[in-house]
């Protein structure tokens, strides 16, 4: 198993004996570790990635664009597999030669290895299931929704949780083996708190953004990337949101006026990346753009 906080990796067997620690760039997106041969694959929210061999060493670096949504080490090809946050699908060898690089009309979320291949899936198109070497085998054909897909230990064989209530399993084939209502809610909300979640704790800037605020309305964390908030308003409040305090009514980080944004974002060759909150398009009618830079 394997142990991180933002810039710490520390792989430990399942005595609790450390076997390496190394300190990385962080900090640290997702992490996985291959139990057979004993590589680490680190992503990090710059769009970083590392292939960390069994000694501990940072053998290579690729950077893949934007943030790094998951990475899983596959040690029976000896690749390493990358998801980004623009749904572009990767795969390096342990050498950090690139093996594929897909991109993708659909939204993915995350994906499964089962069987040395890969099955890709999101909310909103059906899973696909592609070779090692990014080739689509199948666009698999479950039922939706697709709240969540869990690859089964047997092959060929997929969990399913369609809703709040409904858990499913199925083949290849789309063909249901089971179906199921479970006797109590599984808890997919977004937007219900818990009656903790309620009690009056803990900070309104969670991540500190006020440190990276460089203008109103505008936060520069990432050099490659600025951040425009230009709406506070949202179709759902989620949950987990960390900028619930842009909806409050006292609450005065947004603008509409984007004019010292654009100032900032010119004066700044390094910015090539610009992103508007929310992340409802149809949130932002008030907000034309027409972007030219010349950096030269």
């Amino acid at each position: 198993m394997t142990f991180f906080d933002e810039n710490v990796v520390t792989p430990k067997k399942k005595s609790g004996s450390r076997l390496w620690r190394t300190d990385v760039d962080g900090p640290v997106r997702c992490i996985d570790f291959s139990a057979t041969d004993h590589w680490t694959a680190v992503g990090f929210g710059n769009g970083d990635v590392q292939a960390i061999n069994p000694n501990g060493k940072v053998v290579w670096e690729q950077n893949v664009g934007p943030a790094v949504l998951q990475v899983r080490v596959l040690p029976v090809k000896k690749r390493i597999v990358v998801l980004n946050e623009y749904s572009r699908l990767m795969a390096f060898d342990y050498s950090g030669r690139e093996v594929f690089n897909k991109g993708f009309k659909s939204y993915w979320t995350s994906f499964e290895i089962q069987s040395g291949n890969i099955i890709l899936w999101g909310w909103k198109s059906p899973p696909l299931k592609l070779n090692s070497n990014g080739k689509i085998i199948q666009k698999l054909p479950i039922p939706h929704p697709w709240r969540r897909l869990k690859a089964a230990s047997r092959k060929n064989r997929f969990w399913v949780v369609h809703n709040e209530v409904c858990l499913g399993l199925y083949d290849s084939e789309g063909t249901n083996l089971w179906l199921v209502n479970h006797p109590t809610n599984i808890d997919l909300s977004r937007t219900h708190p818990s009656d903790i979640e309620l009690e009056d704790w803990g900070r309104l800037d969670a991540s500190d953004e006020e440190s990276y605020t460089v203008a109103k309305g505008v936060e520069h964390k990432y050099s490659s990337t600025a951040l425009l908030l230009v709406n506070e308003v949202c179709d759902a409040y989620c949950r987990f949101c960390f900028r619930k305090r842009l909806f409050m009514d006292d609450n005065e980080e947004v603008t509409k006026d984007i004019s010292e944004g654009l100032e900032y974002i010119n004066a700044h060759p390094e910015i090539n990346n610009v992103l508007l909150t929310v992340d409802r398009r149809r949130s932002l009618d008030h907000v034309h753009l027409q972007v030219g830079t010349d950096h030269s």
